[in-house]
């Protein structure tokens, strides 16, 4: 693994990981030092900064943030608020999930548990998130998500009202969402996100702290690890060019270098060019068989003949004139 595999790696296994409470990404960054503690040492202690680690968001922060941002919302004259996968998802309910062209929604009314809006096959995926703390709606292939985001906050009674959209939203959600509720109103929710995201608890600023201290940790011990220049590609047992080719067949490593530069500076300007060939070898894995030569028996008599052929070629006018009975000039 290369160093600035290592430093990235480790920043998010080491520390984020810890900090959110996955467990096997845990396992995989203690899986990743042991890996590594064999050619740096150095790397060892990362493994106790995670005990130190402080605990998680638990749910009650979470709720407490979703009842602030309802409070704000009262303030504002907002009946709801729809937030896209993203970092304000995860704020206020901890779900992580990747956008698509297919909407995947949370939506908070005024008062009241929120609603999540999924595809209805990813609907597993989305329970498993949930874990009961909202309800899911599901729309199918062929049908409108905005509308039935639309349906949800008819069955609230505000389909007349104002609804908050989340500020990073992609605009087709908004024009979306307008053609089929075209009686709502609709309005940026960066005053309540803003609001909620911008007062840090005690919690959160320790946590803040301990992923500062725990990103800089791996740096101060990739940094022991480094040396003067480019190694591991150079050899064969180390080199890891598994990107370009195929693992089980051979392994791949760089042979040489070349580069070559060219200036040159005239009473017409200066001109400059540069290249530079990688020359990669490779280390075969697999067992090939050694040429055969080929054997000629000569075990019966033969002939074995040169002939040498050739046309004596005569001019077109010296045979005309031998037909006429005269010698050829």
């Amino acid at each position: 693994m290369e160093r600035r595999q290592f430093v990235h790696r480790g920043v998010t296994l080491a520390g984020g990981a810890a900090l959110l409470g996955l467990k096997p990404m845990v396992a995989d960054a203690e899986q990743l030092l042991a890996e590594d503690r064999k050619n740096a040492p150095e790397l060892g202690g990362l493994l106790s900064s995670t005990a130190d680690a402080p605990p998680p968001i638990p749910e009650s922060e979470r709720s407490a943030r979703r009842e602030k941002a309802q409070r704000l919302m009262k303030d504002l004259g907002y009946s709801a608020i729809l937030i896209e996968p993203g970092a304000n998802m995860a704020y206020f309910t901890g779900i992580d999930w990747g956008r698509s062209e297919r909407l995947f929604a949370f939506i908070l009314p005024q008062s009241g548990k929120g609603i999540v809006i999924s595809p209805a096959f990813e609907e597993g995926r989305a329970a498993n998130q949930v874990d009961g703390r909202f309800d899911i709606r599901v729309w199918q292939e062929d049908e409108s998500p905005e509308a039935l985001v639309a349906n949800v906050l008819k069955e609230w009674g505000v389909a007349t009202g104002r609804l908050a959209v989340d500020g990073s939203a992609r605009t087709f959600v908004f024009n979306e969402l307008a053609l089929a509720a075209p009686s709502l109103q609709l309005g940026t929710a960066e005053a309540v996100t803003n609001a909620c995201r911008g007062v840090k608890t005690a919690h959160e600023i320790e946590i803040m702290r301990y992923a500062n201290q725990i990103t800089l940790d791996v740096y101060r011990a990739a940094l022991k690890t480094l040396r003067v220049g480019m190694t591991q590609a150079f050899d064969k047992a180390r080199a890891d060019l598994t990107g370009i080719a195929d693992p089980t067949s051979e392994s791949l490593y760089i042979d040489n270098v070349l580069h070559k530069a060219f200036i040159d500076v005239n009473e017409e300007g200066t001109e400059a060019a540069a290249a530079t060939a990688v020359i990669v070898g490779a280390v075969t894995t697999c067992y090939c068989a050694p040429p055969q030569p080929k054997t000629f028996d000569a075990d019966h008599p033969f002939l074995f003949a040169l002939r040498l052929s050739f046309t004596l070629a005569v001019p077109p006018r010296a045979r005309a004139g031998c037909r006429r009975g005269r010698s050829p000039r």
